[in-house]
Formats: C-alpha cells, structure tokens, sequence
C-alpha cells in the first residue's frame, strides 16, 4: 500500500525512515484481536524524536461493536514555519480495518488522505 506524504519546502525524513517508524506501531496492531483493539482509546499519541526531528506516532481507533472498527496510524513531524505565514510537515498514515470476526482489510488511499 502506498502511503501519503505531504512536505513543505524544508529538508526532512525520507519516506523509508517514516514508513519504518509507522509500520512499527502499526503491525503489532494488525495482529491483535477484536476485542483487544475495541479497548484502545479512541487515539493516543507517542512523541518521538527520528534522526533529529521532532515527531508525533498517533494511534487513532474509530468505531465500535458490532461494526467494524478502523485502525490508523499517523506519522507527523512538528510544524515548522516557512515564508513567516505558513507552516510545514511531514505527514504519513497508513491503516486497515477489522470486523467482529477477525477479518482484516487495508484502509483505501483515498481513506487515508482524510487522516492528514
């Protein structure tokens, strides 16, 4: 699956050393029950500091049961200002989605772009 990026006009982390630090949290997440991730808060977020940025992992979980739920994982590092009036960062998701019966799916590209 491919992921999403936005970049600013700053030097920054490469796609590989996001995409590490996400699947990271992510694949862990994949492998769990239901039921265990029907307990996540509803999002959580990890600062991180990756090769010398400042960053944040956040774990979004959205519904609940009986419905499938949708698990997503976001990469973003901090904001830094560009042209005095704007901001930049670097921004990364990727999920899936699990039903009551164990059945995982990927999250589409077009889902995804809402996360950023």
């Amino acid at each position: 699956m491919r992921l999403w990026k936005r970049e600013g006009e700053r030097k920054g982390l490469s796609d590989e050393t996001m995409r590490r630090e996400l699947r990271g949290r992510l694949e862990p997440l994949r492998v769990k029950p239901y039921r265990e991730l029907q307990e996540l808060p509803e999002w959580s977020t990890e600062d991180v500091v990756v090769e010398g940025i400042g960053a944040g992992i956040t774990v979004y979980r959205e519904g609940s049961a009986p419905d499938p739920l949708e698990i997503v994982v976001q990469f973003a590092t901090e904001s830094e200002p560009f042209l005095h009036f704007f901001e930049s960062s670097q921004v990364v998701a990727e999920g899936f989605r699990v039903f009551p019966d164990g059945t995982v799916t990927e999250m589409l590209e077009q889902e995804l772009y809402g996360w950023m």
